[in-house]
């Protein structure tokens, strides 16, 4: 069966909406804990099973670029243009061996993908649709 582009996006951001709720639970002692905070609340499964391809695009967008947690130590892995991410160093949140990371989107810029397995030693799956 030949998916398109579009559910493979879906997926992809249901996915990671997933982990990053299950990310969020582990931590949630040093998450944003006081009502007045702008934390992203992640939908339920019943609420992303009925959004649109575009309300699931601007949620993944809007929680991955907003702070969940406290960093004191952010580093640049990657180029400072597109293809490079912030990564926190501090003690509870650095990657440590064994460690694993799924790379979507990465558009021939392996930037990320390199810095992460040269700095942290992690296995790095890399994936792009196009």
């Amino acid at each position: 069966m030949t998916r398109t582009l579009t559910e493979f996006m879906v997926v992809a951001a249901i996915v990671t909406a997933i982990v990053f709720f299950i990310t969020k639970a582990k931590y949630e002692k040093t998450l944003y804990n006081d009502e007045s905070s702008d934390s992203i609340l992640i939908p339920s499964a019943d609420e992303l099973k009925v959004m649109t391809p575009m309300e699931i695009h601007n949620f993944y967008h809007s929680y991955v670029n907003s702070h969940q947690a406290l960093c004191r130590r952010e580093v640049r892995i990657g180029k400072i243009t597109d293809g490079g991410w912030e990564v926190c160093e501090d003690a509870q949140y650095r990657p440590e061996r064994p460690c694993l990371v799924y790379s979507f989107g990465i558009a021939n810029d392996f930037s990320f993908d390199d810095g992460i397995e040269k700095r942290y030693g992690c296995e790095v799956h890399s994936f792009d649709p196009t």
